[in-house]
């Protein structure tokens, strides 16, 4: 039987401050880092119709194959791509998170350098943008990924100038020997691991984290002075290790989704003598039985600890988000028919740039539980993603988006949930229409706002589809839904849009060359 692990124990224990937890340390175990195949690759080419299902079978099943590493280089590739398209139209920040979107769908021991055949750019501002605000653990991982993706020539020594100047850089700015450099290390290698998902990363995370926190338990905050700044960073980092330490490590490790990893990491080092228990236990059930009950406890205390309220003290936010990714993809791979798991994992999804793939996950979920408040949540999150990718004037990825989420508008318009979920398919239809109809793409328009208007002929999808139709020269099917809107208006008291329906009928007429109607709808408006 399952042993229950409870989310709240262990989200309690992350807020314990300087506390020494008796456990004792065990033989160290090396992590299990499973490798794909060494032999060539096959990239899949990954069409934007593909790209959704593509992703959700990458997250649905991490089991090691030559067709899994074929496919997984044909979406990295497809993701940069999409990165690179968002830092070319102006949208540096959606671009460095479509890129971390499409590392973080790798682990160790799947890296390969075909992944980033075409993405090198991508790969380049990402760097850049890593390096200009100090983050020196993500830029040292992008430009060493970058300085095996490119051929010899003028472009991979500039990537090897970058390294240097970084690694001189990072030399120059700390303390040898100091409980602060020690937990800038930390930082660093642990970053650096997130995106570098090789086992070389990890280990060095490890080592450095390990050291960090063995370090801190040599020191007594009562006898250390506190004369200036320095010595209060030094008090700080001491702190720091002895209350995130056995979090910040299996952070490392749970991005990875590897919970064995992390156990054994931990208790084979004097980082298992400041993990609290819960943790330990969330580890060796998550590890020993897949336990959904487990991954989601890992995930909430690593979700929370994305918004820490002293981040001074706490662990690094950015840490925390890799391991709640890690744990959000196995929590889905324990219960993929779980509305907890997909609803977290479609909202990551999100956030990473792969909303394409966000429908995918959800359906099935729906699908066992069509309660229409879930529905309406899942159609909210839809709508959302459609919404946002607007916003970044990526319309071809709200298109992708949309496309991908026909079983999910499907199952919204079946007669049991038909008129009982909100948003409504029309609206997202409307929405959608109203998108492509800004970018100009009328004949793609047409069709949502028409579908729009059967389920729901508001005021506002009729004067749309009116304007499509006028736009296209289809007079008389623009003097219709004109009609209809002024009608749906007098029936809603709205006199304003009745008047606007009445008078754009009236210039519609003048321009179809029917003069002799023309002043009758005049005279009405």
């Amino acid at each position: 039987m399952r042993k229950v692990v409870h989310t709240a124990v262990i989200a309690i224990s992350l807020s314990v401050a300087l506390a020494s937890t008796a456990c004792t340390s065990t033989p160290n175990h090396p992590a299990n880092h499973p490798s794909s195949p060494t032999g060539p690759v096959n990239p899949v080419k990954v069409s934007d119709a593909d790209f959704g299902p593509a992703v959700h079978k990458l997250l649905l099943n991490g089991e090691r194959s030559q067709e899994r590493l074929d496919l997984l280089v044909g979406v990295v590739r497809k993701q940069l791509q999409h990165a690179k398209q968002r830092f070319e139209s102006g949208h540096p920040d959606q671009g460095v998170a479509a890129l971390t979107g499409a590392l973080y769908l790798v682990r160790v021991g799947e890296l390969r350098p075909e992944m980033f055949v075409g993405g090198e750019e991508a790969l380049k501002r990402s760097a850049e943008a890593a390096a200009q605000v100090g983050d020196e653990g993500r830029a040292r991982a992008l430009y060493g990924m970058l300085e095996e993706a490119l051929p010899p020539g003028a472009a991979r020594d500039e990537v090897e100038q970058h390294l240097k100047a970084l690694s001189t850089w990072m030399a120059s700015t700390r303390r040898q020997g100091s409980m602060s450099s020690l937990k800038d290390q930390h930082t660093s290698s642990a970053l650096r691991s997130l995106l570098e998902p090789s086992k070389e990363a990890v280990d060095a995370a490890d080592a450095s984290t390990a050291t960090w926190v063995s370090e801190a338990l040599k020191k007594n905050l009562d006898d250390m002075p506190m004369q200036d700044n320095a010595d209060r960073e030094e008090a700080v980092s001491v702190f720091q290790a002895v209350r995130t330490g056995s979090f910040a490590l299996a952070a490392v490790y749970l991005r990875q989704g590897d919970a064995r990893g992390a156990f054994d990491a931990i208790q084979g080092s004097d980082v298992g003598k400041v993990a609290p228990p819960p943790l330990l236990e969330a580890l060796d059930a998550a590890a020993k039985e897949s336990n959904p009950e487990a991954w989601a406890a890992l995930l909430e205390v690593y979700s929370r600890a994305e918004t820490p309220e002293r981040p001074e003290t706490a662990l690094s936010p950015d840490l925390a988000a890799g391991a709640a990714w890690g744990c959000a993809v196995q929590l889905y791979r324990a219960e993929p028919y779980s509305l907890r798991a997909a609803g977290t994992l479609s909202t990551l999804l999100m956030r990473y740039g792969m909303s394409e793939a966000a429908p995918q996950v959800l359906v099935s979920a729906l699908e066992k539980e069509p309660e229409p408040r879930n529905v309406s949540t899942g159609l909210a999150l839809l709508l959302r993603a459609i919404v946002d990718l607007d916003d970044i004037n990526d319309v071809a990825a709200a298109r992708r988006t949309f496309a991908s989420a026909g079983r999910l508008l499907t199952l919204a318009d079946s007669e049991s949930l038909k008129g009982r979920v909100n948003p409504s398919p029309g609206r997202l239809h409307y929405v959608m229409g109203a998108i492509e109809s800004r970018a100009g793409e009328l004949d793609k328009a047409r069709p949502h706002i028409e579908a729009a208007v059967k389920s729901d002929p508001t005021v506002e999808a009729l004067g749309l589809l009116a304007a499509i139709d006028r736009q296209r020269g289809a007079y008389d099917d623009a003097l219709r839904s004109l009609s209809s809107m002024a009608e749906q208006a007098n029936r809603e008291g709205d006199k304003a849009s009745e008047t606007r329906a009445l008078t754009t009928r009236y210039e519609v007429l003048l321009e179809a060359g029917r003069k002799d109607e023309a002043p009758k709808v005049l005279e009405r408006a």
